[in-house]
């Protein structure tokens, strides 16, 4: 059976005039195991989720992932944001992480100044003397919010997405 052009379909073509739509949109089939569900996004925001045995992402530019998502997780006391060392030495020795999308869920933690040296995040340094009260800045400062404002939260652009789980790929060195 051989579809149609849908681009030279006319009565699809009326209709997309109507809606006054000029480009064709993107779909992507909802996979549960690979998306995040309603109740999935809902709980990261509010108390966070329980992640068992790391299905943890670390993606291309460093942060954390859970499916199609940025997350955060909590560990140390600390917020993680990125696979940095302290949190890749933790995903080793424990095998559950709480991982959250909002301040709201973090509560009164810190971020670990790790993270934010590892990514850069805002030209924070945490071994330059000379842009330690800058970075101390950046870490008072720090809010998920404006984190996921600068690296978007959700969806995940394909682009982005790696296969390499934590700790499966990971060792400290």
């Amino acid at each position: 059976m051989k579809l149609p052009d849908f681009l030279q379909y006319e009565p699809f073509n009326r209709l997309r005039e109507k809606m006054q739509t000029n480009e064709l949109g993107h779909f992507e089939f909802f996979d549960p195991k690979i998306h995040l569900t309603g109740g999935e996004r809902s709980s990261l925001a509010k108390a966070g989720l329980k992640l068992i045995d790391s299905p943890l992402l670390l993606l291309s530019d460093h942060t954390l992932g859970y499916k199609n998502s940025r997350v955060a997780a909590m560990y140390k006391e600390q917020i993680h944001v990125s696979g940095c060392k302290v949190l890749l030495q933790g995903v080793q020795e424990y095998r559950e992480f709480l991982v959250i999308s909002s301040d709201d869920a973090a509560g009164p933690l810190d971020i670990c100044p790790e993270c934010l040296h590892l990514l850069r995040y805002q030209g924070f340094d945490a071994y330059k003397e000379r842009k330690a009260a800058y970075s101390h800045h950046v870490l008072e400062d720090f809010s998920l919010q404006q984190f996921f404002s600068y690296y978007s939260l959700y969806p995940v652009k394909c682009h982005e997405m790696t296969n390499r789980r934590l700790p499966d790929t990971f060792t400290i060195g």
